[in-house]
């Protein structure tokens, strides 16, 4: 009998587009993770600059009253009060 030479089995396949590795957006959830953070940190700003206003509206009086007290009346020093 006379040998055969072997056939090779041809394999076909359908072409797939390439997958890349950073294929969806990288930082799609991250909003989610510091989202807290973010709005505590807001939070903090806003009463930190609530307590800055406070205090120079407080110091703008302080000086107004010295100025009309200054002005208008005298002011024993050791007692504080207006003679």
């Amino acid at each position: 009998m006379p040998e055969r030479e072997a056939q090779q089995v041809v394999i076909e396949r359908e072409a797939k587009a390439a997958q890349h590795a950073l294929a969806e957006p990288a930082l799609e959830h991250v909003d989610v993770v510091f989202e807290g953070a973010v709005d505590e940190d807001e939070r903090e700003e806003d009463r930190a600059q609530r307590h800055q206003i406070r205090n120079l509206v407080e110091r703008e009086a302080v000086e107004i009253l010295g100025k009309l007290f200054a002005e208008n009346a005298a002011i024993d020093d050791r007692l504080r009060q207006i003679i």
